[in-house]
């Protein structure tokens, strides 16, 4: 803080802060403000004692242009994103829940509507429940969506290829498609938070806007490890 605060005060620029107890947030959004920044300040359980007009929210979907060329690895990093890696030595487990998450992604974005189109969603999709249909049953839950995605060839075969493994990880006891469907069920787990779930679930700004315009992003989360591990 003895650094960061007094520069914050007088560097006039855009900033990107992490600021674990929102403290930075705190003392420096007026001086921000005064030198014509717009501040946002993502604070999912309102740690820091701002006032509500600075509050933001960040959904990385809604940036994403589907007619862009990027769209696909746009969509393939955010869900690289979203799985950590715990074991290096066995990288195929968390690059097939990547490509899973990358699939379910690409999906609510062809198919939902517009105002679906957020992390709570591909969250719903992901937990529903996983029974194959009885013979001469509709199939439901996520076995139908499964079936729906291994026909749609759109965004590069992203959507087809995660319904053919969330359609074989239902229909086996046992295998690596399991292991993936589990590993993006658990790596996903954090977004049942409603705090965290309603933090993302618009934006209130863009990151490009750190780029064109005068902006001011701080993210905020409580420093204990209950908070800081998890999300």
């Amino acid at each position: 803080a003895g650094l960061i605060i007094p520069n914050l005060k007088r560097w006039p620029d855009n900033v990107l802060v992490i600021d674990p107890k929102g403290e930075n947030a705190e003392l420096t959004y007026q001086d921000r403000e005064a030198m014509g920044q717009a501040v946002h300040v993502l604070d999912p359980f309102e740690s820091a004692d701002i006032p509500d007009r600075i509050r933001a929210k960040f959904n990385p979907l809604t940036s994403i242009d589907l007619t862009s060329n990027r769209a696909r690895a746009t969509i393939a990093d955010i869900a690289n994103g979203l799985v950590v890696v715990t074991n290096p030595k066995h990288m195929e487990w968390t690059t097939g829940a990547r490509r899973l998450l990358a699939g379910i992604i690409a999906y609510v974005l062809v198919d939902a509507p517009q105002e679906h189109h957020s992390f709570a969603t591909v969250r719903q999709i992901l937990m529903q429940p996983t029974s194959l249909p009885a013979q001469g049953d509709e199939p439901q839950g996520l076995y139908a969506d499964a079936q729906i995605m291994a026909q749609d060839t759109r965004m590069g075969g992203l959507i087809r290829s995660a319904g053919v493994t969330i359609m074989t990880a239902i229909e086996s006891s046992k295998g690596m498609e399991k292991d993936f469907l589990g590993l993006a069920q658990q790596a996903t787990e954090w977004l049942d938070d409603e705090s965290i779930s309603a933090c993302l679930s618009d934006s209130t700004f863009q990151m490009s806007d750190l780029k064109t315009s005068n902006t001011s992003i701080y993210l905020v989360l409580p420093s204990d490890g209950t908070f800081l591990e998890p999300y």
